[in-house]
């Protein structure tokens, strides 16, 4: 009975020791399992980052190509209103010259006062011309107030001009 009882002890142990050995590597199998499913998750996440870098890039391309179609909307639209405005400041120009011309036969006391009117309207076209020249592209907003600006003062100018009645 003794030895029934080895064999069944060892029959028992027997047992535990292969049942832990399945455990174990049941255990490890889990853990390879594991380590090969966080590499997908890694590689998967490699591709959605190089995707999302493939997309930021298209993006910025898009811009450049929207920022670049805005500057050539505002050269043509800047080189128009130029060309309307030199116009203007010419005409301008033209008339201070009139004025001029008539204020020389006054006399000396009244050429004083018309020449100091003259030389202020002139001053004021002058410094029109200068800020046209040196327009720059600051936005849609900022360009449509310029011009609003800009009209609105090249007129006054030109107002200004007509009011001064030399006899």
């Amino acid at each position: 009975m003794t030895l029934t009882i080895g064999s069944r002890a060892q029959s028992v142990t027997l047992a535990v020791a292969v049942g832990c050995f399945v455990g174990l590597i049941a255990s490890c199998q889990s853990k390879q399992e594991k380590v090969e499913s966080a590499r997908g998750e890694v590689q998967e996440q490699r591709e959605e980052v190089a995707e999302e870098q493939h997309d930021l890039a298209e993006a910025q391309q898009e811009l450049n190509a929207a920022q670049q179609s805005a500057r050539e909307e505002w050269k043509t639209d800047y080189l128009a209103f130029k060309r309307d405005m030199v116009n203007e400041v010419a005409e301008n120009e033209r008339l201070i010259l009139e004025k001029r011309e008539s204020v020389a036969r006054l006399d000396a006391a009244a050429q004083d006062q018309y020449n100091t009117t003259l030389a202020d309207v002139e001053r004021r076209n002058n410094d029109l011309r200068d800020r046209l020249n040196n327009a720059m592209d600051e936005g849609d907003a900022q360009w449509t107030t310029f011009k609003d600006n800009f009209k609105r003062e090249i007129n006054e100018v030109e107002e200004a001009i007509k009011a001064i009645n030399i006899p």
